[in-house]
């Protein structure tokens, strides 16, 4: 039930075959929005393809000429990032009544896919749709408590940000979840050095991407932290538009 999974097969089998024994780290780029292929699949499924992307990687490891470094750097911090207001009672009504109509929908159509701007693949069975937006209906209804309550909700959010300068590489890592669009964006942005931004470190703060992402829907930019379902210390609302830019500024700022 718990596993390194694809990359710890790929870390193992770099270490065996090209780095002889050395421990071999894996980064998590800024690919919130691309999936491998399966994404949810077997353990067999997992070690293949750990295994082939472990060859892809012992060329280019193989052809890698080290020098001593001229310069080691560090720098660590927080960067506040936007977040959405609490939803008015009416929205919220009108989202419990959806996502209410969307789970007696899947009963009698497992076909069903699109609720409150997120879709469930079709080729989900019923019990895991039911499974993935069942959360939301229960944090909308913790929501609507909380908004007749008056309690008070953070205007933003701190992202853990830290920054190591090898040189003219650049390695950025965040607590959240970046799409693909703010790392390349960063990267443009950065002419003097290769900048990699890496996901998932010193915590997980769920997805971070571009406005255009947010209006486009299809993804969980507005629902992922509705699985938290209101827990203390975990962020309650959606990052709110300019939430990418910032990041991005910040991540600049630190660097400088």
């Amino acid at each position: 039930p718990v596993s390194a999974e694809y990359p710890g097969y790929l870390a193992d089998q770099l270490s065996r075959t090209a780095a002889q024994g050395a421990p071999v780290l894996f980064g998590y780029g800024a690919s919130g929005d691309v999936n491998c292929v399966p994404m949810f699949g077997s353990e067999q499924q997992a070690r293949q393809l750990g295994h082939n992307l472990a060859a892809q990687a012992a060329t280019v490891f193989e052809s890698i000429v080290t020098r001593e470094a001229r310069c080691l750097r560090f720098t660590h911090g927080t960067v506040p990032l936007p977040l959405d207001s609490p939803p008015d009672i009416e929205t919220l009504d009108r989202e419990i009544a959806e996502l209410e109509s969307f789970l007696k929908r899947v009963a009698r159509d497992p076909a069903a896919e699109w609720v409150i701007g997120i879709n469930c693949p079709p080729t989900w069975p019923g019990e895991k749709k039911r499974g993935h937006v069942t959360p939301l209906l229960e944090w909308a209804r913790k929501m609507k408590q909380a908004v007749l309550r008056g309690d008070p909700f953070p205007h933003s959010w701190p992202t853990q940000v830290s920054c190591v300068r090898m040189d003219d590489l650049v390695l950025a890592f965040v607590s959240g979840e970046p799409l693909v669009e703010l790392g390349l964006e960063l990267s443009s942005r950065t002419p003097d050095s290769e900048t990699l931004l890496l996901a998932q470190t010193n915590g997980s703060d769920g997805y971070i991407g571009t406005d255009q992402d947010r209006r486009r829907g299809g993804y969980e930019l507005y629902t992922g932290p509705r699985y938290a379902l209101l827990k203390p210390g975990r962020r309650p609302l959606p990052y709110a538009p300019g939430a990418g830019a910032a990041l991005v500024e910040g991540i600049l700022e630190l660097m400088e």
